[in-house]
This record gives structure tokens, sequence and C-alpha cells, in this order.
């Protein structure tokens, strides 16, 4: 029952301009719509082309709960500094709100409630993601302004609820509010919709809000609001190696040839504009740094804690595709956890551990791969299946990918069927194993043609050294023969044992267990 908004109402003021074609088939921008009328004074715009206004309602004595409606008479929206008070885009709302229609034939009818034949306020409402696109424009200018347990009536011109007739409403009503069915039909859907060209006004109650949940196992046990967003930026390897040699407070100008490989390279930055191959020029400022402690000060909460850190850092590389500084925060989770000597006899800083590490050695896994560490690949996710999780999915698949790319096709068809026991629907997996089947079929076909007919060769050469083939014919040396003149020069056996200090094994007499020395001739 989320008041859904259309597609035409989810753009933007330059989306909204559609072209209009003339009957001399000129193009023309359709006319603004005016601003809204009949508004009381003291509401609020949210803005500037009027078509939406805000006026705060006394809680207790709204129009919702049956009681006169009194009105605020100044607006006390939260400063930028107070952001933890009210939500921010991105957080998760819970509302609940009573839609009317504003002005025309039908003014101040109910189109839709989320409270239902009830108007003592039970129930928990209703919660949505703010920002989103789904909700109405009205609604997400007006809930970033509100506080918790805050009511306030909503004043929204059509084309900030509902739209138009060129609105197809797939995301309310499927368009029901355009059929000959009653405005019952539009109420009765499943977005609630007023329909096209409607201005509705909205007594809108804000429960409860929270910011999003960021934890790795979603457990509520870390969310985040963003008061202000930032900008992604980008910066090559040589902005790091320059950082490492500054002092703090120093000011340095930093050149980077289009030779070096600590620049943007053939790919240059499309998000810099950068083109591919440019000189850089860059002027730092090191403002402040903070050197961090070594693996073995820190205790085992401040290694939970900064694994935790390094791992929301590595996610983020990771998806902003920044590969290098990715491997280095995912090898930085497995330093803090990798003994688990620290941990032992805390069920649950145990199991914090487990889910870090997990998560730290499967992500440096696919680092490696992305970065072409093949081997590091296996050995991380090998110690994922030995020593976390035998069945673990994504570091068989992981593991699978890795010996692909080594070319050890046997060892990574037995991954990707031992993947495929864990999850017989993953197709990734069942087109991984068809690789690594058809990259043993090549290798065998390959040995098989380059040791083809290696023993007829064999055969071949050996029959040249048959008699009347033989390369010793004709010379005075002959096979299995033995002269004495061979040894000619050679050290006795008594000599030999009084150079090395060896002696002759003993042997035994028999009758009498007496050992004896063997003597031994000089043969010259």
């Amino acid at each position: 029952s989320i008041p859904f908004q259309p597609q035409h109402a989810m753009t933007s003021s330059a989306d909204n301009s559609k072209e209009q074609s003339t009957t001399a088939g000129v193009a023309q921008q359709p006319q603004p719509l005016p601003a809204l009328n009949n508004v009381p004074p003291e509401a609020v715009p949210l803005t500037e082309d009027g078509g939406v206004f805000k006026l705060i309602l006394n809680r207790e004595e709204s129009s919702t709960t049956g009681g006169a409606t009194t009105i605020s008479n100044t607006e006390q929206l939260p400063a930028a500094d107070a952001s933890l008070l009210r939500p921010n885009p991105g957080d998760w709302v819970t509302v609940h709100w009573t839609g009317r229609y504003f002005g025309g034939p039908r003014d101040g009818q109910v189109y839709s409630s989320t409270r239902g034949d009830s108007q003592d306020g039970a129930g928990e409402g209703v919660t949505f993601k703010l920002d989103n696109g789904e909700s109405l424009k009205a609604l997400e200018l007006c809930l970033p302004t509100m506080q918790r347990g805050q009511l306030c009536r909503l004043y929204a011109r059509s084309d900030y609820a509902f739209g138009d007739e060129t609105d197809d409403h797939s995301g309310c009503c499927n368009g029901s509010c355009k059929s000959s069915a009653s405005a019952a039909t539009a109420t009765a859907a499943s977005g609630r919709c007023a329909g096209p060209n409607a201005d509705v006004v909205m007594d809108v109650e804000l429960i409860d809000w929270r910011g999003d949940d960021i934890s790795a196992n979603k457990n509520g046990s870390l969310l985040r609001s963003v008061a202000r967003h930032g900008e992604a930026e980008g910066y090559c390897p040589g902005i790091e190696a320059a950082l490492c040699k500054m002092y703090k407070s120093e000011l340095a100008n930093i050149w980077l040839l289009d030779f070096s490989e600590l620049g943007f390279g053939a790919e240059g930055c499309a998000d810099l504009s950068v083109p591919p191959n440019a000189n850089l020029v860059y002027q730092i400022e090191l403002l402040d740094f903070v050197k961090p402690k070594e693996v073995w000060q820190l205790n085992r909460l401040e290694k939970i804690a900064e694994a935790e850190s390094a791992k929301a850092r590595s996610v983020a590389c990771l998806t902003a595709g920044n590969l290098r500084l990715a491997f280095v925060h995912c090898k930085r989770v497995v330093d803090y956890l990798e003994w688990d000597a620290d941990f032992q006899g805390d069920a649950d800083l145990q199991a914090q551990r487990h889910r870090l590490l997990l998560a730290g050695r499967l992500n440096l896994a696919l680092a490696c791969l992305k970065t072409r560490r093949f081997q590091q690949a296996v050995t991380q996710c090998s110690a994922v299946l030995e020593k976390l999780d035998s069945k673990n999915e994504k570091a068989l698949y992981r593991r699978g990918q890795a010996r692909l790319e080594t070319c050890d096709f046997d060892l990574a068809a037995e991954d990707f069927r031992a993947c495929l026991a864990v999850n017989s629907s993953n197709s990734a997996a069942k087109a991984g194993l068809q690789r690594a089947l058809d990259g043993a079929k090549q290798v065998e076909q390959r040995e098989r043609r380059r040791f083809a007919g290696m023993f007829d060769r064999f055969a071949q050469q050996d029959a040249k050294n048959k008699p009347g083939g033989d390369e010793f014919a004709g010379s005075d040396f002959t096979i299995d023969t033995w002269d004495n003149s061979l040894a000619d020069g050679m050290l006795s056996i008594p000599q030999e044992l009084e150079a090395f200090g060896e002696e002759m094994p003993q042997k035994k007499r028999s009758g009498g267990g007496v050992s004896a020395i063997a003597e031994c001739k000089d043969e010259n």
C-alpha cells in the first residue's frame, strides 16, 4: 500500500518537458503547470514552482484523529547539522498517511489511507525506502524535512503525485485509474492511485525511521544514514606512492609521465576526463595522517573493529572497480584475524572472527582472480574450505576459476563438481565444468599428437644399433669384454683404504663367529 509514483512523476523537471507536435509538425514544450491555489498561507513551499507545500499539524489535534485541526504558525525545518533528527535519502521510513483529492469535484474525498477503517492511529504503518524512485515525488521531498513523531499536511500538484494521461501507472494501478471504471477501482488498486491530473493533499505522520543496514549479515548492527553525499574521486597509484614520501602539512607538486605505470595508463579515466596515456600534474597538500597500529599491538576487540573497517573499504573498492586497493584491504582483514589464539574462550568474538575472516578470504580470492594472481586465489579458497567452511559454494567456484586459468583442468573439474553438489542450479559452475572438461580433452588430444609414433621411432633407432649397424663396429672395444689393462693407473684397494680411512666389511667365520679383516693383495 505504498503510494507508488508512476514513471512520469519519477523523472526530473527536464524529463517532464515532453515535446508535443502541433498541426504544423513543429515540436513545442508544454506550458508549466500553475502553482497550487487555495493553499493555507502558513504552508511552506518545498519546490520553487509552487508544486508542493508542507504544513505542520498539531499531532494531538490533527484531522486524522478526529479532533480540531490546529496549524502551527511557523515552519521549523531541521538545520543541516541536526541530520540525526530526520531521515535522509536512502533511509527506511515508517509512515501513516491519508490521501484526499485537492480541488475539483471530488475535493476532500479520501482516495486512500494506510489506516484502513481505523482512524485512531492503530497499526504499524507502511515502511519503505526513501529516494528509491518508487514513492511519490512529493513524499520524497517532504519526509526528509520531518522529525520522528511529526504530523504534517502535504499539498501536491499532479506532476508531483500521479502524473497525467501520458503515464502508464505501471507502478501503482497498471492503468486502472484511466479505465471506464469508477474512482473506486483506482482506490482499490494495489498502489492506491488517485488517477491522472489529480492534485492531492496528504496527512503524513512519520512514525519512525532508521538508516540503511550495511552490516555483513543484515542484523541491524551497523546502520548508515547519509547526511551529505560525497563524490567518488578517482586517483592513480602514483598518488599513494607520492604520499608515502610526504610529511604532515607538506605541499608538493607531483608529475606523472605517460610512460609511467603509476598513472591512468592506456585506459585513461573517463570520470575525470583524463585521456589515455596522459601526462599528469598534481598539487597535493598532506593535511594529516594517522599511522595504524601493527597487528601485534591490537587487542582482540581492536582486531575485530579494524577488520570490520577494512572489510567495508574492500567491498567499496571492489564495487568501484579499484582492484589494487581492494586487494590491500582484503589482505588486511586476513592479517588481522588469521590467528585465532586471541579469540579462544569467547563464543561471540569467535563468531565475529569467523564471519569476517570468511568474507575477507573470499573477497581476497576475488581480488586475486581479477588481478590474475591465480595461485594466491587458490590458496585463499583452500584456506576457506579447509579451516572455515568445507562446502562453501563461492570458495569452490572461485578455486575452480583460478585452476581453469592455470590449466589445471582436472582439479578445476573437481571443484566445479563439488560446487554443483552444494548448489545444483549454479549455472556458472555448470559452464565452468564444461570449460574444464573441454580443456582436458584438448590437452589429451595435443599429447596424443605429440607422442604419436614415438615408440616406432625408438624401434627404428634400436634396429640401427644391431650387428651390421653397430656403432662400435671396426674398433678394438667389445661390449661385455673385460681387459685388466683397463685398470692400469688405478689405486689398489689397500691404497684406497689408506687414502680414505675406510675399512673393508667384516666377515663372520663359520663356527666361532669371530670377525676378521679380509686381506687384500695387490694385483699389480
